[in-house]
């Protein structure tokens, strides 16, 4: 569980286990349908036993249980399955841990991530809904979207738009033809911090040259509600970073960057000094034309990126910020452009 794979891998399993079961029971099921590891079917009472023996007995870790319908109603994924004179009509169906909180209309997003939230809501009502749910179930998408704070005259512009898509439009399909149009059109895309009014300036721009842009939020609750259960990687053993190594003699320090444990670079630094190797290394230059002690012991993290390319840039970043307190020779920021100069 956790990893990227592993819906893959459940998927293959379980169409090898159906190709095997499935097809050599001795009755046949009026329908089968699967997401992943949720099945519903259908099968007689007597035949229900030995159905989950078949099943079970298909792998030892692989076991599964039932759930029947109750009152000619049972649940599958978002959907209620009702069994109505013997034809089967579907509702909309919530899970009772179901909150109904989306995302707030006064939060600091991209108004079309709010217009995502509210299609997606009429379209989930409009495509699972029989109509004699349909009424209830808008209502119900209404109601959630406002105690959200979504404005009314907003929700029923895009009520309006969906409901008229569904039933006037030839292609339902979350227009299809115009998603291939915009694939012609961007053959490349990115993806920027949003921040308000800048962001959709620059959008505009970089449209106008072929590429798409996406907004991404930087303040998530992964990362400013929830605390890390993961051991914190002390200082010394981090990889891939840019590091500042301050001098015990002076307000100077020494900025670098290194694919390896960190501590490794700095015996790196120690055996320059110790060998008086300055052609290579400002830190042994500084230390040894002034006799000038560093503080190896107290060297810090700034930045960490697996990315040489990026790692280099942000080295230079950070001389070029501290560049009247660093140790390092001019030439360590030779190559970094002026545009992030300008901006720094």
């Amino acid at each position: 569980m956790g990893s990227p794979i592993s819906p893959v891998v459940a998927n293959l399993v379980l169409e090898h286990f159906e190709k095997k079961i499935i097809s050599h029971l001795p009755f046949s099921l009026p329908f089968y349908y699967r997401y992943v590891d949720d099945i519903i079917t259908c099968v007689k009472k007597e035949n229900l036993q030995l159905l989950l023996t078949k099943f079970n007995n298909f792998h030892p870790r692989i076991q599964f249980t039932f759930e029947l319908e109750k009152d000619g109603k049972i649940s599958f994924l978002d959907t209620m399955v009702i069994n109505h004179n013997d034809t089967i009509i579907l509702d909309w169906h919530h899970k009772p841990t179901w909150s109904g909180r989306y995302i707030h209309f006064n939060s600091y997003r991209p108004i079309k991530h709010k217009k995502s939230v509210a299609i997606s809501l009429f379209d989930r009502c409009l495509r699972i809904s029989n109509p004699q749910f349909l009424k209830k179930n808008l209502k119900l998408v209404e109601t959630t979207l406002i105690s959200n704070g979504y404005p009314l005259k907003f929700i029923n512009d895009i009520k309006k738009y969906r409901v008229d898509k569904m039933y006037n439009s030839i292609d339902w399909n979350l227009d299809s033809n115009n998603q291939t149009n915009v694939k012609d059109k961007f053959k490349n895309s990115i993806s920027i911090p949003y921040i308000e009014n800048l962001s959709s300036q620059i959008k505009r721009i970089l449209n106008d040259e072929g590429i798409e842009i996406t907004f991404r939020i930087s303040n998530t609750t992964k990362l400013s509600l929830f605390s890390h259960l993961k051991s914190v990687t002390p200082n010394l053993e981090k990889i891939n970073c840019v590091y500042k190594i301050p001098c015990r003699d002076c307000s100077k320090s020494y900025i670098g960057q290194t694919s390896q444990h960190l501590k490794n670079r700095i015996s790196g630094h120690r055996s320059n000094i110790k060998c008086h190797v300055t052609d290579r290394c400002a830190l042994a230059e500084h230390s040894l034309s002034l006799g000038h002690n560093f503080d190896f012991n107290n060297s810090i993290t700034l930045a960490t990126e697996p990315n040489w390319y990026k790692r280099i840039i942000k080295e230079m970043i950070h001389i070029f910020k501290n560049k009247r307190n660093s140790v390092n020779k001019r030439t360590d920021i030779e190559h970094l452009s002026h545009l992030h100069s300008n901006i720094l």
